[in-house]
């Protein structure tokens, strides 16, 4: 098993990290991270945040409640943002002109 990743927004261990096919792009994916502190207001993660609250590991005993949690929240989480065709043009240009870092 790998060492849970920082996250992104404060640097705190992920509890866990989902992959899921991007809604727009082929062959694209859209990473999803569960963190025990950006993540605690958020009401779609309240049950999985419980259940590690709880339950430190998923062993053979809570499984089946794991796997109920995680598809609710994967289920209740907001899909992939969504960039425009004019949003996307103007950073285009906005990069071309070296406006972007």
């Amino acid at each position: 098993m790998n060492a849970p990743l920082p996250c992104h927004r404060c640097g705190t261990k992920l509890l866990l990290s989902t992959d899921r096919p991007h809604p727009r792009f082929v062959n694209a994916i859209y990473r999803r991270n569960l963190c025990p502190q950006c993540d605690v207001s958020d009401p779609a993660a309240a049950g999985i945040l419980a259940f590690f609250a709880v339950h430190h590991h998923i062993t053979n005993g809570n499984i089946k409640e794991f796997e109920t949690l995680l598809h609710e929240w994967v289920d209740r989480t907001a899909e992939a943002p969504q960039v425009s065709p004019e949003a996307f043009a103007a950073d285009v240009e906005a990069f071309k002109r070296g406006d972007l870092d």
